[in-house]
């Protein structure tokens, strides 16, 4: 979530400028956005209109594809909507995927943490003896602990408190545990967990004086006084986030008082972390061809069976900003906890709510989230309802959603009680009966019946579907092949190179049709703000365009 720019700049899916399928009807579409207005309120214009073409030679060589009309009709606005959001391995086989990049932020990601330093003036030794009762006692790195997801949850959802601006609060963030936060002495830096990504220098480094800030002028001061933290200990652990200012301080502290320690480089390039690399782009043993990602993930076409019990109820939900803020007292100790168990929490909010073209199916409890959370045991799924529905009367008619379609997908709370989690202990036919569906709990009811609505338009004989998807488990019928689309001859203008900036007036059409079927540009052609996925794979390419 930070390393990726969703904070800042939206889902994988809200990148996308241009898909090539492959459809259940055996149409091999190319399509994209014709026509945007200015969107206020929203970092991207509003798609009006969708355009797309067939391939009317889907069986020759790539160089002699003819991208026409389709004759037969296809509902492209609803194409593209239902296949960025709506799950994947439903609406047909992705081929291609043309994305929005962003400008490298300066200084690339790095990789934010806490390491100790000792003051200056003090030997290694000293530093160790002062802090070793403090790191024995329970009570304290408990407080401590949670300090640390207290003010997480303050920078990334109310960074005013914290004199940060919006602009670095969004270009931070973390899905991933780190546990222990601190760890003396440190004498390598295997265990050194990112609290965070920060995209370019300034944001970065303003994570780490609003760590200052926090523990010694805000919240974190009085959440350590209670835990008997001492004034002096607390400005020390005010100096412990890794920043510019850090490697300075470290530098003289490491040849004076440390004397050279031997990791030096390692925990230098931990810190100026960046995984935007050739290798990254082009995949391990894969040639790098500029404007174009690696293939990937790799093909995956056995089910994985869950046979540890303890996931059996595993599933994973979204909580809106404004209500971790609202319940913040009550949500750190259980963030915390999920830490020392290993278990992430991802950071989302920022500018997910408006950085989209309104034509997408990411659900609205996607778009608010503020954290997204794996949830195992029956109370404390309990404890989550009843912070995300306590208030709300049941309606059987507009169940909202709440759980991400990523990692692990489960049933939703009761029909008749929206605060009581499914019963971990009935048969799958009973809970069928008793709770709201898995594909319900994700999309929501209202969301879901425009969804299976396109579905059963799009695929009628649900030849392509996928376990936890819209409409999955739905009665097929008896297939038969399709027959080959036909098209007719059209010409086209020339292809959208970006999205134009809603910001922006002047680069925004206000009525267009400016997608073009023409093949995947030559590398020497994609504009430096496009890059395209081909995905060769089937399955990787259906996970491609699966909600991120």
């Amino acid at each position: 979530s930070a390393s990726r720019g969703t904070r800042t700049w939206g889902y994988g899916v809200d990148q996308v400028l241009q898909m090539e399928m492959v459809l259940p009807s055996g149409h091999h579409v190319r399509f994209g956005p014709s026509d945007w207005v200015v969107a206020e309120g929203f970092l991207y214009p509003k798609t009006m209109a969708v355009r797309g073409f067939c391939n009317e030679n889907p069986v020759a060589n790539e160089t002699q594809w003819e991208w026409k009309e389709c004759d037969d009709e296809v509902n492209f606005a609803d194409l593209w909507m239902s296949a960025r959001g709506g799950g994947g391995g439903t609406w047909g086989i992705v081929i291609s995927v043309v994305y929005q990049l962003h400008a490298r932020p300066e200084g690339g990601t790095l990789s934010m943490k806490f390491v100790p330093l000792p003051l200056e003036g003090m030997n290694h030794n000293d530093f160790k003896a002062s802090w070793d009762p403090v790191m024995e006692n329970e009570n304290m790195v408990n407080a401590l602990d949670e300090a640390v997801e207290d003010f997480k949850i303050g920078f990334y959802h109310n960074p005013i408190e914290l004199d940060v601006s919006e602009e670095d609060s969004n270009a931070c963030g973390c899905d991933f545990p780190s546990h222990p936060h601190f760890e003396i002495p440190f004498g390598s830096v295997g265990h050194f967990g990112a609290e965070a990504h920060c995209m370019g220098k300034k944001a970065a480094e303003a994570w780490a004086v609003a760590w200052k800030t926090y523990v010694t002028n805000g919240r974190g001061k009085e959440r350590l006084l209670s835990a008997n933290f001492n004034e002096s200990q607390i400005v020390e652990l005010g100096e412990w986030a890794m920043s510019d200012s850090w490697v300075e301080r470290f530098a003289h502290v490491n040849q004076t008082y440390l004397g050279g320690f031997s990791g030096t480089q390692e925990l230098m390039d931990a810190y100026t972390y960046d995984d935007l690399t050739r290798t990254n782009i082009a995949g391990e043993g894969e040639p790098y061809r500029p404007g174009h990602a690696r293939d990937g993930p790799t093909p995956m076409t056995e089910k994985v069976e869950m046979i540890n019990p303890a996931f059996a109820g595993l599933t994973t939900l979204n909580v809106a900003a404004n209500t971790v803020l609202e319940n913040r007292d009550t949500l750190v100790p259980i963030l915390s906890s999920f830490n020392k168990m290993g278990s992430p929490w991802y950071v989302l909010g920022g500018a997910l709510s408006k950085s989209h073209d309104q034509m997408t199916a990411i659900p609205q409890n996607r778009r608010e989230s503020g954290i997204y959370v794996h949830v195992v045991s029956e109370p404390v799924q309990t404890l989550f309802l009843g912070l995300l529905f306590g208030t709300l009367n049941v309606d059987v008619d507009d169940f909202p959603g709440f759980v991400g379609h990523n990692h692990f997908v489960n049933y939703g709370p009761l029909k008749k009680n929206w605060n009581e989690p499914c019963p971990l202990t009935s048969v799958e036919e009973d809970k069928e009966g008793l709770c709201i569906s898995k594909q319900e709990a994700v999309w929501g009811t209202v969301l879901l019946e425009k969804l299976e609505k396109i579905k059963a338009e799009m695929d009628p004989e649900y030849l392509m579907t996928c376990e936890t998807g819209v409409s999955h488990g739905t009665p097929t019928t008896t297939l038969s092949t399709p027959a080959p689309p036909t098209t007719t001859s059209s010409s086209t203008p020339a292809p959208p190179t970006s999205i134009p900036a809603a910001d922006d007036p002047s680069s925004t059409p206000q009525s267009t049709s400016s997608f073009s079927p023409t093949a995947t540009p030559s590398a020497a052609s994609i504009p430096t703000s496009l890059v395209t996925v081909t995905v060769t794979a089937l399955l990787s390419a259906l996970f491609a365009i699966a909600m991120v």
